[in-house]
């Protein structure tokens, strides 16, 4: 009768679920087709009753591309019995930090000014690529009209 004893006062110490608690947000940097993975399952901080390892499983998998933005990530720890702790979660954030790249600036005259040596007006036209999202090239503006800091004079 003792060994019974011994044995369900094992299996009920055993069946008594370890805890899991999820790590702090995070960010993360998009690579160059705007996702990112995230595996943050060896931040989480356990507790379980027994020796044995725990598995701490992460879902969305930590292999899964993250788009743009805030995502959830849920953590659940299994002990040797099987047992798990109560889900815990976490945010992650996918940035971008790649810079737009100009690729071309065109001016809509080949000479800036005549012969006269009078200022003439100009527009100037800009491309710009970017891996994440799409490019809009504006003009850095001073008064509503591109700006010279500096008048040129051509020296004889």
């Amino acid at each position: 009768m003792k060994t019974k004893l011994k044995i369900i006062a094992t299996l009920l110490a055993a069946a008594v679920s370890g805890t899991a608690q999820a790590p702090a947000p995070a960010t993360v940097n998009a690579g160059t087709n705007c996702t990112a993975t995230a595996d943050l399952r060896s931040k989480v901080v356990v507790s379980d009753n027994s020796a044995a390892p725990v598995i701490i499983t992460q879902t969305p998998s930590p292999v899964t591309p993250l788009g743009l933005g805030t995502h959830t990530l849920t953590f659940v720890a299994t002990d040797a019995a099987g047992n798990q702790s109560a889900p815990c979660t976490t945010t992650v954030t996918v940035v971008d930090v790649m810079p737009p790249i100009v690729t071309s600036v065109t001016p809509s005259k080949k000479q800036l000014w005549p012969p006269n040596e009078k200022m003439v007006p100009i527009t100037i036209s800009a491309t710009a690529i970017d891996n994440c999202s799409s490019v809009s090239v504006r003009p850095n503006q001073l008064g509503g009209r591109w700006g010279l800091r500096q008048r040129w004079r051509r020296e004889m």
